[in-house]
């Protein structure tokens, strides 16, 4: 009996000191306190800013650095796109939200990419180049007298030689300041007033200079679309 009572012991002893082995291999003391190791961690590609890449036939250029970490990237379309075929020629007065530009991109257009390949980033899937980009992305001067922006930074995927694209960033020269507002707000009276406050910038550049000119009127609308696309979905 009093071996069984030593056998059993030293079972436990032997039990205890192998969990606490395994528990000190898997655990790991940090300033938050005790962090334990996923042994099944995903880790995905990484990619720089600038970066190129093909996806769905198309060429794109990797807007912000993605780590290891992140299971998508932030992609602006290295192709600038002309929605004659789709009859949208215009931002509709530069009212982006309720404009036909952004129903086809985050319908028709996003259903060619693949709804399911994207994730959704602050109410969009796709978008154009926004005022958080230019923040991030850009040094730039504005101008008053002309409601536009000298860009003094920017990098070259941005902003292309011999080329200009629309954007959806709100312009500052307008009593209405937001491309955001719907007309249906306004009387019909006001509206055509309105329609001219109503306006959005455009990244032009030229072999010298490269600014963010403001749009009044009606203009041939070209785009570059944003998107946040998974990494799984890129081969």
């Amino acid at each position: 009996m009093k071996k069984r009572y030593i056998l059993l012991t030293i079972f436990i002893i032997v039990f205890v000191f192998a969990s606490l082995v395994a528990i000190k291999t898997f655990t790991k003391k940090g300033e938050g306190g005790i962090k334990i190791f996923n042994v099944n961690k995903v880790t995905y590609k990484e990619y720089k800013q600038g970066d190129k890449l093909e996806f769905k036939d198309g060429e794109w250029y990797v807007m912000y650095d993605s780590s290891s970490k992140d299971d998508y990237v932030t992609l602006i379309s290295a192709d600038i796109l002309f929605l004659g075929d789709e009859e949208i020629t215009d931002v509709v007065m530069g009212i982006y939200e309720t404009s036909d530009l952004n129903n086809y991109l985050k319908n028709t257009y996003a259903v060619e990419l693949g709804i399911n390949n994207l994730v959704e980033r602050n109410g969009y899937t796709i978008r154009l180049f926004n005022e958080d980009d230019m923040k991030s992305l850009l040094k730039v001067d504005y101008d008053n007298t002309f409601d536009s922006y000298k860009i003094e930074e920017c990098p070259e995927f941005v902003c292309l030689t011999n080329a200009f694209y629309a954007t959806m960033i709100d312009t500052k020269g307008t009593q209405i300041s937001s491309v955001y507002t719907n007309l249906d707000d306004f009387n019909e009276s006001e509206q055509d007033e309105k329609k001219l406050q109503l306006k959005y910038y455009n990244i032009t550049g030229t072999y010298e200079t490269c600014i963010m000119n403001s749009v009044v009127e009606d203009s041939t609308l070209f785009v570059r679309p944003v998107i946040n696309l998974k990494k799984d979905a890129i081969e």
